[in-house]
């Protein structure tokens, strides 16, 4: 069963004032549901919005270009794409993910390496070593073009 907090709570866990809770949740940075005149956050949504702050600070730390930015965006919203076709259809490969989602070649493989990156997909190392049947999406040890 989901944890749920109060906005309160939400605050002492993250040693914020309250009324900073109260404006992430207005401007719909950190998702939260509303009963009554209460409002509530669950704990994924809390961690979500933990992940999302992290990204956030590490990419502002990179001291990118306003493209630079945007190009880093279009991975994300690529790979959110890319992880929700992959759980409809896991096993495909590459190429057929670029095709169903009409992207660039170079796109989908951008996608893929951030998911990678944060384990939600897999690629067989150099020595073959890795469980793939533990993947939504895998990708063999070569990259198809």
């Amino acid at each position: 069963m989901e944890t749920f907090f109060r906005p309160s709570e939400v605050a002492r866990l993250l040693k914020l004032n309250t009324e900073t809770v109260y404006h992430y949740i207005k401007t719909g940075e950190l998702t939260a549901a509303r009963l009554g005149r209460k409002y509530i956050v669950t704990e994924s949504d809390l961690e979500n919005f933990i992940e999302r702050r992290k990204e956030a600070y590490r990419i502002e730390k990179l001291n990118l270009s306003n493209k630079g930015k945007e190009m880093v965006e279009g991975v994300r919203v690529n790979a959110e794409r890319v992880s929700t076709f992959i759980d409809e259809y896991p096993g495909a490969t590459q190429v057929e993910i670029a095709e169903a989602l009409q992207m660039d070649a170079e796109d989908a493989q951008r996608a893929l390496y951030r998911l990678q990156g944060t384990s939600e997909i897999h690629r067989e190392g150099e020595g073959g070593e890795t469980e793939p049947s533990l993947a939504r999406w895998y990708a063999g040890s070569g990259v198809e073009q």
